[in-house]
């Protein structure tokens, strides 16, 4: 009589969420709505950066289609659609995936800006700490890298590209694609299939990468044994095997001395080799007239080689596109060298003519706005710093700002 009383219909642990469910959906939630990009000067706002305007908007589209998808994984999981929900949980996953692919390995313009980024924070902190207080960086969620020459540290590059919330959104969704397939019991040819098409996709992406890196060591040695020919044509296939190559600057570097090696200083792709090891100089020595005029002499050829339209291989190109970095790079370290020694006319000029080359850096503005202060041009400092304001929004580095703004202030 008593067995009707013995019948539980449905079992109570079926109908609650589980914990990871909920997990997922929480940490997948505050992930849409957080960074998914961060900068090492823009900072999470990357739509400040003329060239990179259009991130902004992609980067919304991105995640407005992931928020939607969750919350739909997250309703499905709720009423026990757990086919659904699994299918809706690995859509959100690819995402993801298709936003990492395109911003990092489709689409350079981001890791560039990250590198020229990370290039003018490392100077401007170094300076900063000199000359205006010590400032140590305390934005523990990004590194600043300036360059890559293999794969790995690209890949590191990418790594502190991604921002806080796309991270965490990532680990929100695996945690919910767990708990969400060990509770719908698909037999195993599901997960064998899904793996299978996961590591298919990252074999398409990684492939040429991994062959590129093969070669591009397979030319170091080459060009350690002295065999220059045989590395330019190691290097020019790894190139075309990943076009990021092309904004490697010790690749490039490494093949401008190639062809110094073989045509001699008149080459036009030796100048990068030669102004490189110039202007490493700079701090080491003191600008002697011998040194200034032999130092004009390479600045002024380098320019006009990166200004002419030349004819050349991709790898050329590689080799001009540093060479106008390096352009730059060297009136900085000779403007920076001339402050230093008490001469801040003559560095002026200098910062003056690298901000020509590059109308949009930061710490070439910063420089100059500093410059005119000890000069006691406090209205054309101030038009500077407020002029470049707008382009900072790293919290520190516009706290710098900032405080040189009512320096110039208190000083006029």
């Amino acid at each position: 009589m008593s067995s009707g009383l013995n019948t539980v219909t449905p079992l109570a642990s079926e109908q609650r969420l589980p914990v990871f469910t909920v997990l997922g959906l929480v940490l997948a939630l505050i992930g849409s709505m957080g960074a998914w990009v961060n900068l090492p000067i823009a900072g999470t706002s990357p739509a400040l950066v003329a060239d990179l305007a259009s991130y902004a908007e992609m980067t919304d589209l991105f995640r407005g289609f992931f928020l939607i998808s969750i919350l739909l994984a997250g309703a499905a999981a709720v009423l026990q659609y757990r086919l659904v929900s699994l299918q809706i949980t690995v859509f959100s996953l690819l995402i993801i995936f298709a936003y990492v692919v395109f911003v990092l390995f489709q689409d350079h313009r981001l890791v560039l800006a990250y590198m020229s980024q990370s290039e003018e924070r490392i100077v401007l902190q170094k300076f900063i700490s000199e000359y205006y207080w010590p400032n140590v960086n305390p934005e523990y969620t990004i590194s600043f890298i300036a360059e890559f020459e293999y794969l790995w540290q690209r890949l590191l590059i990418n790594w502190n590209i991604i921002g806080i919330g796309c991270k965490t959104a990532f680990v929100g969704v695996l945690v919910l694609l767990f708990s969400v397939a060990l509770n719908a019991r698909l037999a195993k040819r599901v997960y064998i299939t899904a793996a299978t098409l996961l590591f298919a996709g990252l074999a398409v992406i990684f492939t040429p990468l991994l062959r590129a890196e093969m070669l591009h060591h397979q030319g170091d040695m080459l060009l350690d044994s002295g065999r220059q020919r045989q590395a330019l044509e190691v290097y020019s296939t790894a190139l075309r095997l990943d076009p990021m190559l092309m904004y490697s600057a010790p690749l490039a570097l490494k093949v401008s001395r190639l062809y110094q090696r073989l045509e001699g200083d008149e080459s036009v792709f030796a100048g990068l080799y030669l102004l490189h090891v110039a202007a490493s100089g700079i701090g080491s020595r003191r600008l002697t007239p011998e040194f200034v005029e032999k130092l004009n002499i390479i600045q002024r050829s380098l320019g006009d080689v990166v200004a002419m339209n030349i004819n050349a291989t991709r790898l050329q190109n590689a080799v001009i596109k540093q060479s106008q970095k390096e352009y730059i790079r060297s009136w900085v370290s000779r403007g920076l060298y001339e402050y230093e020694k008490g001469r801040p006319m003559d560095s002026l000029k200098s910062f003056t003519a690298a901000l020509q080359a590059d109308v949009t850096s930061v710490s070439v503005k910063f420089f100059i706005a500093h410059v005119l202060l000890e000069l006691k041009r406090h209205s054309d400092s101030l038009a500077l710093l407020k002029s470049t304001l707008p382009s900072v929004w790293s919290k520190q580095l516009r706290a710098d700002f900032m405080c040189t703004i009512g320096d110039a202030y208190r000083q006029s």
